[in-house]
């Protein structure tokens, strides 16, 4: 079973094996701000591949994970979520997040939360 302390740690050790930290190690301030937004901007780079599988008409309300004919790479809206979460964890793991209880915490303020809380249209 998958549990989200391990999801991330093992999100980060594979970043961190496959060179996607090398360059990050015993780093200022600053450098460490630019750091957590190059990650943060990653995060939107894969919710932006599910966007553009949207506009490839890729939408399906199954989507499975499918796999690309000629390299086996698993590809899909399902996959770039997937990439999306990932990436969050590895860096919650870099930053000492426990995604676990933020989680939680975060869930049982959401139910709190009035209808539509904010006055958001969507």
């Amino acid at each position: 079973m998958l549990t989200v302390e391990t999801l991330q740690k093992e999100s980060h050790r594979i970043a961190r094996e496959h060179g996607w930290w090398e360059h990050y190690s015993g780093t200022n301030k600053a450098t460490e701000e630019l750091i957590v937004m190059n990650k943060l901007m990653l995060v939107v780079s894969e919710i932006a591949e599910v966007v553009e599988e949207i506009r490839r008409g890729e939408l399906d309300f199954d989507c499975i994970v499918r796999y690309n004919e000629d390299s086996g790479k698993p590809v899909g809206i399902a996959v770039e979520l997937a990439d999306a979460i990932i990436r969050i964890a590895d860096l919650s793991e870099y930053l000492g997040v426990d995604l676990t209880e933020a989680l939680l915490v975060k869930q049982i303020y959401n139910e709190t939360r009035p209808w539509k809380h904010g006055g958001k249209k969507v």
